[in-house]
């Protein structure tokens, strides 16, 4: 009987929870919202990632992967 009362409250969450993203899914403003937080995200990822690229000159640390030449090179050709 518990098992049976267990799965019936999560199908109602669930049910409700849908209901509710359809309604934010359905309003401009939330996506613009959402939109504007994740090009947040990502500044502050580039922000990072520039930050943990070595500064000109020689560091003594030779670099472990293509990836630290690539953004120069993008750089460098625009």
């Amino acid at each position: 009987m518990q098992v049976q009362r267990n799965e019936l409250s999560l199908f109602e969450l669930l049910g409700r929870t849908i209901r509710d993203l359809q309604k934010i899914e359905d309003d401009p403003a939330t996506l613009n919202f959402i939109a504007r937080r994740l090009g947040n995200i990502v500044k502050h990822m580039k922000d990072l990632r520039d930050d943990l690229q070595p500064r000109g000159g020689r560091t003594g640390h030779p670099p472990t992967s293509g990836m630290d030449d690539r953004p120069q090179r993008v750089e460098a050709v625009r």
